[in-house]
């Protein structure tokens, strides 16, 4: 006597079966384990049907039903086989190149200049002056450690959702060392974005920063930072999710108290290589980053990991 096993998608656009690439979505299989085969395990393959319809991501039940004449199948109401829960990420959805949205480009090769179109210069200080340009992973780089850039606070630099992406190669790990973002902490109240690195987590490591409208920044979790390495580090925000990818892999991900569109209501400068924070009357913070930058780049909507891994 055979035990069957039916093997049910349980929804139009899966496709379950027993070969690679195979199967029809929405129709179920039967695997037969005879007494001559039943110690042979048989492969079940799940896949969606790949089309260009603009769909939500889902999780979909795959259920697994025993049945036959068998005495094995029938034997204390039958052998349990649990479900598997599958997700299903749709790869459809707005065709973008990595010029669309970009707002701030700074190559950082021969000079301090945005390339983005939008003229959003970095300007060194203080007193306009910053160690020379240096040999960096894509061209030159720029040197930070007490001088840094300031590329002003134009209003394409302040999206409702955003990346902000450069390459780093640190020389320590600093207190709330910035990256490249436009960000303020007033001793109150907190708004911006940023990328940074942080040596009061556990571990010392890179984090992304954002500002909701609850006045309430939000950081993410560490990802272990590395001196004298070179590593690509983005942030992304959109719709209340911050997340944060380090060499083209995401490392973590985290939501804000009220979603919505990042508060900039105390910001002042986007800084590349410091933390800075000069209003009268609040809490003057500054705190450079240690090491060399290159490759600073901004959008005003939130990358996906393809475009993240095309930077990489």
């Amino acid at each position: 006597a055979d035990v069957l096993i039916t093997v049910e998608p349980n929804h139009a656009e899966i496709a379950v079966s027993d070969t690679p690439g195979g199967g029809t979505p929405g129709a179920s299989i039967v695997l037969t384990f005879t007494p001559t085969n039943w110690d042979t395990p048989q492969n079940v393959y799940v896949r969606a049907n790949d089309d260009t319809v603009v769909e939500a991501d889902e999780t979909v039940l795959v259920t697994n039903t025993v049945g036959g004449t068998s005495q094995y199948a029938t034997w204390q109401g039958g052998v349990p086989i649990p479900d598997v829960t599958v997700f299903v990420s749709d790869n459809d959805g707005p065709t973008h190149t990595l010029a669309d949205g970009l707002v701030l480009h700074l190559p950082l090769d021969s000079d301090y200049l945005d390339y983005s179109g939008l003229s959003n210069h970095g300007t060194p200080e203080p007193n306009e002056t910053l160690n020379p340009l240096v040999a960096g992973i894509l061209g030159n780089a720029v040197q930070s450690n007490s001088s840094f850039l300031n590329c002003g606070r134009d209003d394409s630099l302040k999206p409702d959702s955003v990346t902000v992406a450069a390459w780093v190669k640190q020389d320590a790990i600093d207190y709330y060392g910035q990256i490249a973002g436009f960000a303020t902490d007033t001793g109150v109240l907190e708004s911006g974005y940023s990328i940074l690195s942080e040596n009061a987590g556990t571990p010392d490591g890179y984090e992304v920063y954002v500002s909701d409208s609850s006045g309430d920044g939000v950081y993410s979790a560490n990802i272990p930072a590395q001196t004298g390495e070179w590593h690509l580090i983005v942030g992304t925000y959109e719709d209340g999710v911050a997340k944060l990818y380090v060499d083209g892999a995401l490392g973590t991900t985290i939501t804000t108290p009220q979603g919505g569109a990042i508060s900039y209501d105390y910001v002042t400068d986007f800084y590349v290589g410091v933390y800075w924070t000069p209003i009268p009357g609040y809490t003057q913070w500054f705190l450079p980053y240690h090491g060399l930058i290159d490759d600073v780049a901004v959008w005003s909507r939130a990358l996906n990991m393809a475009e993240i891994q095309t930077l990489y």
